[in-house]
């Protein structure tokens, strides 16, 4: 039975490289979401959350903070006590979880968790964008060693997979194109929905959920003309509600 956390206040040393605290320029109504979030991209834009739902990426964060728009962000690198002082409001949207991507399209093997993936000698992709990395990482550490910082365990793991080149470091927002992969399974479930045959695995030995959702430097906008909608659109793209078990 996998073991399942909310990851809360996590790496937050990480995130004030992130986010650095300057007074917002204005009132912009812009909502920045990840263009590796692209169910939630189109939920936002069809529930009329701000006055336009803009594709970016994560570097971005800090400089549209600064500007006052709302921006997709982990929990982690918006927590709710705001210590950052970039961010002041916070708006819990989804849940996601690390885990392990099989595409049936290119192996039949049997994968359940984080050490098959150095037994089964095949290509895994894992995301190089910072913040993504570090998290998919906590996620292994808390199943393979019960540590909720990056630990020996899951790092060694990875650079077995690096010196024997099985370990594609890959834009997450790209087309898998390895057997296996170390995702979120937000990102997957939009890749199913795109007809990818793909397997989501929760790794066996445990893994972590994390909470996504907009963080602004100014008042939030409202999650969109009739807010009660957003869950509902965003259950269509497969993705699961911020409290989910």
């Amino acid at each position: 039975m996998a073991r399942w956390l909310r990851a809360r206040a996590l790496l937050l040393a990480l995130v004030a490289v992130l986010l650095v605290g300057c007074a917002p320029s204005g009132n912009s109504t812009e909502v920045f979401c990840d263009r590796t979030s692209p169910g939630y991209c189109e939920s936002l834009q069809d529930a009329g959350a701000g006055d336009a739902v803009r594709p970016g990426a994560q570097n971005w964060s800090a400089m549209e903070l600064r500007r006052g728009s709302a921006v997709e962000l982990f929990e982690v690198q918006a927590p709710a006590d705001t210590r950052h002082p970039a961010v002041t409001s916070w708006r819990p949207d989804f849940q996601t979880t690390a885990v392990i991507v099989v595409d049936r399209s290119r192996t039949d093997m049997q994968i359940t968790g984080w050490r098959d993936l150095a037994a089964a000698g095949l290509p895994v992709s894992f995301s190089r964008q910072s913040v993504d990395s570090w998290l998919l990482i906590t996620a292994m550490s808390w199943g393979l060693a019960d540590s909720l910082r990056p630990h020996p365990s899951a790092l060694h793991l990875l650079g077995d997979l690096h010196r024997a080149g099985l370990l594609e470091p890959t834009p997450p927002d790209e087309p898998l194109g390895t057997p296996l992969s170390i995702a979120f399974s937000h990102q997957v479930a939009d890749r199913i929905a795109a007809g990818e045959n793909l397997e989501i695995v929760v790794p066996a030995e445990g893994t972590l959920s994390y909470v996504k959702g907009l963080a602004s430097a100014d008042e939030l906008p409202p999650a969109g003309r009739l807010p009660d909608l957003l869950p509902d659109l965003l259950a269509e793209h497969g993705y699961r509600a911020p409290d989910a078990p």
